[in-house]
C-alpha cells in the first residue's frame, strides 16, 4: 500500500508540474491573454506555487518509495500532506486566481489544481495508515467499540 500511495503521489507531483503551462492553462500562457498583463496576474504567482509544490511532492514520493526505514516515509507523507493543504491555500485564499469568471485560470486551473490537492490528501493518508501513524488512533477507537 505504501508503494501504491508513492507511486500516486508522484504522478499527482508530475500533473502539478504539467497543470499550469500545459493541462490547464493559466492566464499567462493562455493565447487570448496578452503575455505582459498575465505577469501580473495572481494566477502567475499560483502557477509558480504550483510548479514548486509538484517538483517536491515527486522528490517525496520517491523518497516514500524507497525509504530504508518508515521514519522517513512518515515524514515524507506529512510533507505532502502539508503540501496539498498549501495548494488549497494557495488557490483558494493567497495569491489565488483571476476572479472573472471567464478567465481560463478561474474556469479549468482552479478547479483541476484542487482536484488534485484532494488526491494527494486522499493518497498521503492512505500511506501513513499503511504505515502505521495512526495505530493509536485505530486502538482509541477499538476500545469504544
Amino acid at each position: 500500500m505504501k508503494q501504491l500511495s508513492a507511486a500516486a503521489l508522484f504522478i499527482s507531483g508530475a500533473l502539478l508540474l504539467l497543470l499550469p503551462r500545459i493541462l490547464a492553462l493559466v492566464c499567462i500562457h493562455a493565447s487570448n491573454i496578452d503575455p505582459k498583463l498575465g505577469a501580473f496576474m495572481p494566477c502567475s504567482d499560483a502557477a509558480a506555487m504550483t510548479y514548486v509544490i509538484g517538483a517536491i511532492t515527486m522528490a517525496c514520493s520517491c523518497a516514500v518509495m524507497f525509504a530504508p526505514d518508515t521514519g522517513t516515509a512518515k515524514g515524507a507523507l506529512w510533507l505532502c500532506l502539508t503540501l496539498a493543504g498549501l495548494l488549497f491555500y494557495g488557490y483558494l485564499l493567497t495569491p489565488g486566481v483571476c476572479h472573472a469568471e471567464g478567465m481560463p485560470c478561474r474556469a479549468s486551473t482552479l478547479p483541476a489544481a484542487l482536484a488534485l490537492g484532494a488526491f494527494q490528501v486522499f493518497f498521503s493518508l492512505l500511506g501513513l495508515f499503511s504505515i502505521g501513524s495512526f495505530d493509536r488512533l485505530r486502538v482509541a477507537f477499538r476500545r469504544r467499540a
